[in-house]
């Protein structure tokens, strides 16, 4: 099963990915963050994830 994570501080946004990812649960782990510790943490757990994440909105200050 593949993981994603999803870093978005928009629900709306947020909540269309997860709504079109349900579509293929039997696949894919959706796991959600709210920070940057908070993905980092995620990462580090399942560093073969795929991340879908908002860069403009999220607290991220360079390419880290």
């Amino acid at each position: 099963m593949r993981s994603v994570i999803i870093c978005d501080k928009q629900d709306i946004t947020k909540a269309g990915i997860i709504y079109f990812l349900e579509r293929f649960k039997d696949v894919v782990e959706i796991t959600e963050a709210d920070y940057k510790r908070d993905l980092i943490e995620k990462i580090a757990k399942k560093p073969d994830s795929i991340i879908i994440i908002d860069f403009t909105t999220s607290d991220f200050t360079g390419t880290e």
